[in-house]
């Protein structure tokens, strides 16, 4: 007499991304739905980018005006230089005219260290722009969506995590039992099930997406 045990498992997806917004604001567009096969870079959805694009368009405005302050403190620099050196030649006491070339040079210093932060602020003007479409980092499927047209996000520093979960098969097993251990007239079966894995989305992610790929 034999007894069979069964055991069933839940299959957990080997990859799993819970996809989340890095800029904030207000959701205007969801491109997909549970279930929808997604490849790697399509948009899923996208925040409102008006108050991004006049970010960036000031931070433009801003190192334009930098830049132009550049040009014209170095163009007094070149005059200054040039003072000093007909000064010199002609055996004038430069002194005055050393100072001058000191200020404007330090002036022009000063211009470039402002277009460094200047340039700095439009780079990252334009990075919180192109954040505002969330991508998916991985093809898969969408397992399930948590936002919706109007919905307020808020930027998470790290716009996608991953999981990966092991998966428990389905299968049975037999053991012989004793002489006259059995019940007469078959045998008896137990089963149960379990399952393994990590648990399903995160709720603060706007997607989740079980990844295909081998």
């Amino acid at each position: 007499i034999k007894k069979s045990i069964s055991t069933t498992g839940t299959l957990t997806p080997a990859v799993q991304q819970n996809v989340s917004f890095v800029a904030s604001g207000t959701v205007t567009d969801v491109a997909v739905t549970a279930g929808q096969a997604v490849t790697a870079g399509q948009a899923l959805a996208t925040v409102d980018t008006l108050t991004m694009q006049q970010t960036l368009a000031q931070a433009k405005l801003t190192l334009a005006k930098a830049q132009a302050t550049l040009a014209n403190d170095q163009a007094a620099l070149s005059t200054a230089q040039d003072s000093l050196t007909t000064g010199q030649d002609a055996g004038e006491d430069t002194s005055a005219l050393s100072a001058k070339v000191d200020s404007a040079t330090e002036q022009v210093n000063v211009d470039q260290t402002s277009i460094t932060g200047a340039q700095a602020a439009v780079d990252a003007a334009q990075t919180a722009l192109d954040s505002a479409t969330l991508t998916a980092p991985i093809a898969g499927v969408v397992a399930s969506v948590n936002v919706s047209v109007g919905s307020k996000v808020t930027g998470s520093t790290t716009g996608s995590s991953s999981s990966s979960g092991s998966s428990a098969s389905t299968g049975s097993t037999s053991a012989a039992s004793p002489a006259g251990g059995g019940s007469s007239g078959g045998g008896s079966t137990a089963s149960s099930s379990g399952s393994s894995g990590s648990s399903g989305s995160s709720s603060s992610a706007a997607f989740v997406i079980v990844g295909t790929d081998s």
